[in-house]
């Protein structure tokens, strides 16, 4: 199982693989962070909830202005179904596989690339959340951002 998210290499709108620029909300119960999302891009992606296909890769892309400098960081992702929270299995450190070139300058928008096979062991279809953070050296959380979608 490959799962390199917030939430990892962007696929640019090659041939039929559309990209869509997708809503998001800031993860419910916690501080702003030490960062600002941007926007947040799902491939492949047409519609809003995305439709994520079991056992298909989809690429999540988060743009983000850190507030702070950031040495090194780590990625926190996890499905959520109803009330209950499933980790992903993701390689913790930011700074490697997702496209960031660490350290992170303040005010500087940064791109995070999140790729990830839908492992098979999700076997409820339906309507899930998928919520990602990234948090500091330091850990002081940087950004958290959470979007809907639709697993098929």
């Amino acid at each position: 199982m490959n799962a390199n998210i917030f939430f990892v290499i962007m696929l640019l709108t090659i041939g039929a693989v559309s990209s869509k620029r997708i809503r998001y909300q800031r993860c419910p119960g916690r501080s702003q962070g030490r960062g600002e999302i941007i926007s947040v891009d799902v491939t492949p992606c047409d519609q809003d909830p995305c439709v994520f296909k079991i056992g298909k890769q989809e690429t999540i892309t988060m743009k983000f202005i850190p507030r702070e400098l950031v040495t090194s960081a780590n990625i926190y992702a996890k499905g959520i179904k109803g009330s209950i929270p499933i980790p992903l299995p993701i390689k913790r450190n930011a700074c490697q596989g997702y496209g960031l070139n660490c350290p992170l300058k303040a005010g500087v928008q940064a791109e995070l690339v999140f790729s990830l096979k839908i492992p098979t062991f999700y076997m409820l279809r339906g309507e899930y959340g998928l919520e990602a953070s990234m948090k500091d050296q330091n850990g002081n959380l940087v950004v958290c951002g959470k979007i809907d979608l639709e697993l098929a």
